[in-house]
């Protein structure tokens, strides 16, 4: 198999369609190649910029690169389109900030958030992650809740990163990793967390 098969599944691509452009990115960078990840990315916002998932997808990408004011930027400018699933936002905006060095303004500003937001549906993970980082929940419950509830594999590897992150952004080194290696555990390679869970799992090995 070519280089050029494995990383674009779909050999067809319609270079018209957003979401043609947005598969190829996301296959791109579950084998790890942003620049090329990126570069397909762009070509998907250019083909439809009121998508805001498009630019949750972007941000994650460069926050795999450690560009964190652009990650930021690409969240912002996602929550402006008005998505139905901020809290993915917002979370990833908490990330960013946090790994840029700003980790109390990030807390203070994710917890006005969560005060603010309306109620969800129940057995979503996402509103539990909101309660992990802001600590209604402790890492104990979140993580009871996570492996004892039927929620999908990306939705659990999602579950590991996030607790992962807020161990690291604690300085608990140690048990940040066990918990990313719990991520990668999941086999959910198509997970944003997967995905970030890898690349801080290096960072931290080094």
């Amino acid at each position: 198999m070519s280089e050029t098969s494995a990383a674009d599944p779909a050999s067809s691509l319609d270079p018209r369609l957003a979401d043609a452009w947005a598969r190829r990115g996301n296959a791109e960078r579950d084998l790890g190649r942003l620049e090329r990840a990126i570069a397909d990315l762009n070509n998907a916002v250019a083909l439809d910029p009121s998508d805001p998932y498009l630019r949750l997808d972007r941000g994650v990408l460069f926050g795999n690169q450690g560009s964190w004011s652009q990650a930021q930027a690409e969240y912002h400018q996602g929550l402006a389109l008005h998505p139905t699933r901020p809290d993915w936002f917002q979370q990833r905006l908490w990330h960013a900030r946090t790994k840029a060095g700003e980790a109390a303004a990030a807390l203070e500003e994710f917890r006005s958030y969560v005060r603010s937001r309306p109620a969800t549906t129940p057995g979503r993970l996402a509103p539990k992650i909101n309660d992990l980082l802001v600590g209604k929940l402790s890492e104990e419950e979140f993580l009871s809740l996570l492996e004892r509830t039927e929620y999908s594999r990306i939705a659990i590897a999602e579950g590991y990163f996030f607790a992962g992150e807020k161990a690291l952004a604690e300085g608990r080194t140690a048990r940040a990793a066990e918990l990313l290696r719990r991520c990668l555990k999941t086999g959910a390679v198509t997970s944003q967390g997967y995905s970030s869970a890898e690349i801080e799992l290096r960072t931290i090995s080094k």
